[in-house]
């Protein structure tokens, strides 16, 4: 989970990815958070949905738990929230990528390149 990235992957990314990343997930994590606070959520169970949305979902929010001890109902709220929208958008995203005529580059090879045959 991750732990394959290496420092030839690392090169070919450079520090211009590196940089992106690290905004994109701060941006994500403290949004996230702010709207957690909107909806009066308490403070482990906003930890844990920021970094299930911000980092990598399920695994996150695991690891995210154990560092604020949060409570077993709330992990298995924040894993559920991640299958349930994720898992309809396994298949989604490829299609709404076709319709918008987005090339493998910026889309993904994944499900894209699956799909598009089928498509035609």
């Amino acid at each position: 989970m991750g732990a394959s990235l290496n420092l030839v992957n690392l090169g070919k990314i450079g520090a211009g990815g590196l940089i992106q990343s690290v905004i994109l997930i701060t941006v994500v994590f403290f949004t996230a958070w702010y709207l957690g606070g909107l909806f009066k959520l308490d403070n482990k169970l906003r930890a844990l949905i920021s970094a299930a949305i911000s980092i990598c979902g399920v695994s996150a929010s695991i690891a995210a738990g154990g560092a604020v001890q949060a409570k077993r109902e709330q992990l298995a709220y924040v894993g559920g929230l991640v299958v349930i929208f994720a898992l309809p958008l396994i298949f989604l995203q490829p299609l709404i990528a076709h319709w918008l005529n987005l090339s493998q580059a910026v889309a993904g090879p994944g499900l894209v390149a699956a799909l598009t045959p089928a498509l035609r």
